[in-house]
């Protein structure tokens, strides 16, 4: 089982890093760079999974994706380490349910489509290339 910080508080700090898994190759430019898409939010309930990495090392972080993410037919092949603060600049929020460990949800999307896309691209926008991690 992977290893989960002991130090998270029970709200996204606005300097944490909270981990975006890719498992769909359309969610990854040709340039190794993770999509805004992968950003966006399921349309049954408008979260966006999400993992809190505090303190994990690069082999911890690639080992939660793939314990609670990645299936057979869906391995992840990518992911996009994302500063909260630029979640939270957006208006958006955090759900810590750390169900499975670790876990957060995004929340509070708008439903209309362009505008959690506008959130989305903003928020990608600000990540830096080396945060946008293709296997």
């Amino acid at each position: 089982m992977p290893r989960v910080s002991e130090n998270l508080e029970e709200v996204v700090l606005h300097n944490e890093k909270v981990s975006r898994y890719v498992t769909k190759s359309r969610h990854v430019r040709n340039d190794g760079t993770v999509r805004y898409q992968a950003l966006c939010p399921n349309e049954r309930d408008y979260k966006t999974s999400v993992f809190r990495i505090l303190e994990l090392t690069e082999g911890e972080v690639w080992e939660t994706g793939n314990e609670y993410v990645g299936t057979d037919e869906r391995p992840v092949i990518a992911r996009m380490d994302v500063l909260a603060k630029y979640i939270y600049d957006q208006g958006l929020d955090f759900e810590p349910d750390n169900t499975p460990p670790g876990h957060a949800n995004i929340i509070n999307w708008p439903s209309d489509r362009s505008r959690y896309r506008s959130y989305a691209q903003q928020i990608a926008a600000r990540v830096p290339a080396r945060d946008s991690i293709v296997r």
